[in-house]
């Protein structure tokens, strides 16, 4: 009985040192701080061109390391539902997070001039700020209501800045 009773001891010593290890080392998740939201916008050339498909590569990096892309959404107007995207490929190790997103507006009629087509949101590391986050985008297509292309660009805009310490 004694040398049961010296066993189970042992056993729930070493579970209670595993624990409170666990407990007093971050994770890479725990030691994510700050959410950012990411506006993505399509402007076309022309101003009265109608952006009613695309498809945009986003990368994000930032100097105090890895950010952990957490969703896409949709944007504005025939974009409101999030586009398609590869869920999967979010967050496969390999290096930054990158994500490449596409939709096509089933109407006929989008509307003119530039538009939200997404929204991401993005984890900082530890200690890092939405400033020092660096976001490489990348229009690969955009078209009209057709799916005709149009000359356009892409640009980001961040819109909620990461909480402050002493808010959280």
């Amino acid at each position: 009985m004694m040398r049961w009773l010296a066993s189970v001891s042992v056993i729930l010593l070493a579970a209670a040192a595993v624990l409170m290890a666990a407990w007093s080392e971050p994770t890479d998740q725990q030691a994510m701080t700050g959410f950012v939201r990411i506006e993505v916008m399509i402007n076309p050339a022309d101003a009265a061109a109608r952006v009613g498909s695309y498809q945009a590569e986003l990368t994000l990096t930032h100097a105090a390391g890895e950010v952990l892309l957490a969703g896409v959404s949709g944007g504005e107007g025939v974009f409101k539902a999030p586009p398609a995207y590869d869920p999967a490929a979010l967050h496969s190790g390999a290096g930054p997070e990158r994500v490449i997103i596409a939709d096509f507006a089933a109407t006929d009629d989008p509307s003119p001039g530039p538009v939200v087509v997404a929204v991401l949101d993005a984890m900082l590391p530890a200690g890092g700020t939405s400033t020092d986050l660096v976001i490489n985008a990348r229009l690969k297509a955009a078209g009209n209501e057709r799916a005709e292309p149009i000359a356009a660009d892409l640009s980001t805009r961040v819109l909620i800045p990461e909480l402050a310490p002493a808010d959280r």
